[in-house]
């Protein structure tokens, strides 16, 4: 029996203001529990995909149709997506790291319900629950600033977990993960996520690390598809051929999302604000 699909953008089309196409008619699925890659190169549309699956872009300044769960998913803000259910975590390292792993999580929880006051007793008591829940081993009392990146990496993909979401979005989470070691743990931890149940839509822009991770890779050129692969039909080659670039001449890929992914996403702005509430006084 086939999963049911849960996630699908129908002929999906943004246009920036300059004219130029960020997508192009771009339709894919994504299969309930499943780990779905979207390959590409740098500006091939990634973030952009994510941006407006999340609600960073509006979904009216938008063509074509993304339903959830058979539903329509209309978007204006990131708080409308992540009350809708689709959570982000950028490529850009945003943690608060003068707080404490517990603390972070709590964060996560005012942000999605505005509910910043609560007993310390509470915080940790649900920041275990999402520990165990998930597999990810952090010690809930540490200091996030001391943590290594690869930690402070499962400590974003948690705090996007808080939240419960039906699809969760990561931004070539490998970026800023220093070593093999530390890349294969990583990896190893968002194959347990899908394990026990998240529904997993993972940007890379490396076919190696998308063919080692992904059930499904959807593969972006130019901002538009060029094919998906299933596990059985995964090649290198074919994919690398599937992502090069058509455009002429040596011009620059187009990347006008680039600010969202260095901002932090959605946790970006806000830490800026909790870092100086929480920074201890000289």
């Amino acid at each position: 029996m086939e999963s049911a699909s849960l996630l699908d953008v129908n002929r999906l089309t943004m246009t920036y203001v300059a004219g130029a196409l960020a997508l192009d008619d771009v339709s894919f699925s994504v299969t309930q529990g499943a780990l779905h890659a979207i390959l590409g190169e740098d500006g091939a549309g990634k973030t952009t995909l994510m941006k407006i699956l999340g609600g960073a872009i509006p979904t009216d300044k938008t063509t074509g149709q993304i339903r959830l769960g058979g539903q329509p998913l209309v978007l204006r803000t990131l708080a409308e997506g992540m009350h809708r259910g689709i959570a982000m975590v950028p490529r850009k390292i945003a943690v608060f790291d003068h707080m404490s792993v517990s603390d972070n999580l709590m964060v996560a929880s005012w942000q999605q319900d505005r509910r910043l006051v609560t007993s310390r007793r509470a915080t940790e008591s649900r920041a275990s629950d999402l520990l165990a829940r998930w597999g990810i081993d952090l010690d809930l009392s540490a200091s996030v600033r001391a943590m290594s990146a690869l930690q402070q990496r499962e400590l974003m993909i948690l705090r996007a977990l808080a939240a419960a979401p039906q699809v969760l979005i990561l931004d070539e989470p490998l970026a800023g993960i220093a070593g093999h070691h530390a890349a294969s743990q990583l990896l190893l931890a968002v194959r347990r996520l899908v394990d026990r149940g998240a529904t997993c839509l993972y940007l890379a822009r490396r076919p190696a690390e998308a063919m080692q991770i992904a059930q499904t890779i959807t593969v972006l050129r130019d901002g538009a598809v060029s094919g998906t692969w299933d596990r059985i039909q995964f090649d290198e080659a074919t994919l690398s051929a599937a992502m090069a670039s058509q455009r002429l001449g040596d011009a620059p890929a187009i990347r006008p999302d680039d600010d969202f992914a260095e901002r932090g996403g959605l946790f970006g702005p806000l830490s800026e604000t909790f870092d100086r509430w929480f920074r201890p006084r000289s």
